[in-house]
């Protein structure tokens, strides 16, 4: 006797749900959406690693395209310090979201995709 199991899910928008869009844009050839039980826990396998990378001090993050520092400071050093204050913590998502970006890039590309 055969049992065929069938889930449906969606996923909430969230660092999972990106992180299952990279991987469907980034290394899938077929642009279904449906993903069979092997895929699913291999998908599941990756994105629990960039997970727990992502907050790892070992990782090494690419290098931001554009990214221009300026010629030259003529803020006073409270002006400095309040505005470094406040662009720390403006960029703290975004920071994050590279870290587990470049994660998960890192466990897929060490991970074999045999699905």
């Amino acid at each position: 006797m055969r049992l065929r199991i069938a889930a449906v899910a969606r996923l909430k928008a969230g660092p999972e749900r990106e992180l299952l869009d990279r991987y469907l844009e980034r290394v899938r050839s077929s642009q279904t959406v449906r993903i069979h039980a092997a895929e699913a826990k291999l998908v599941r396998r990756v994105i629990d690693t960039a997970v727990s990378r992502a907050l790892s001090p070992k990782l090494e993050l690419r290098a931001r395209d554009g990214a221009v520092e300026p010629s030259e400071e003529l803020r006073s050093f409270s002006t400095r310090l309040v505005d470094g204050l406040l662009l720390a913590v403006a960029a703290l998502p975004d920071h994050l979201q590279r870290r587990l970006e470049t994660a998960f890039d890192s466990a897929l590309d060490e991970e074999p995709l045999r699905v």
